[in-house]
């Protein structure tokens, strides 16, 4: 089994008056192959008619993005036709391929009524062969993720992509990243 050798500090990295933490990369940390970006984005309470989400149009090429709503939303548009709102306990995955111009940003209601936000999103490279691919976007919201139980029903694996033992994940990823999201009953071992 691998040991831990060292823990890193994120750094603070506020955008407008978005609370945001970065794991990756940092002044301590450039990138672990193949994980480019990991932002920690709350949690924060935004009022009544708020700005949201500075995360506006924007580029991205070669890459995958996966972001984790734990609590708020998003709304996410795209130049390759991806649109929806995905709220609290659902995923969005990005795959970038060739590139396009994408928008990440508070539903309007978010806006108008204000609530708790806390999103995770990380960044993964894509192989080389896959630097060129037709992007992609899936949103799911939370009852689309399929779940598989350990532990007499005290864990819950949110599967996202890659397989939990016989459950698997809607999204292939290119990058070969299995992802899941573990909800833990309290006292569970």
């Amino acid at each position: 089994m691998r040991k831990i050798k060292k823990k890193h500090k994120a750094a603070y990295a506020p955008m407008d008056d978005l609370v945001t933490y970065r794991a990756i990369p940092t002044r301590e940390v450039e990138y672990i192959d193949p994980f480019l970006f990991l932002n920690h984005h709350g949690p924060q309470v935004y009022k009544s008619n708020n700005r949201g989400l500075p995360f506006g149009p924007h580029p991205h090429r070669g890459f995958e993005t996966l972001t984790f709503i734990l609590d708020g939303d998003i709304m996410h548009q795209d130049t390759g036709g991806g649109k929806d709102v995905i709220v609290a306990g659902g995923v969005q995955w990005m795959t970038a391929g060739r590139g396009l111009i994408h928008a990440e940003v508070s539903s309007d209601k978010f806006k108008k009524e204000g609530g708790p936000l806390e999103i995770l999103q990380l960044w993964f490279n894509l192989p080389a062969k896959y630097k060129m691919t037709e992007p992609k976007y899936v949103g799911l919201q939370k009852d689309q993720i399929p779940t598989a139980t350990e532990d007499d029903g005290n864990v819950k694996v949110n599967v996202i992509s890659g397989n939990w033992r016989e459950t698997q994940g809607p999204i292939p990823s290119l990058s070969d990243i299995h992802m899941a999201s573990i909800e833990l009953k309290q006292g569970a071992v």
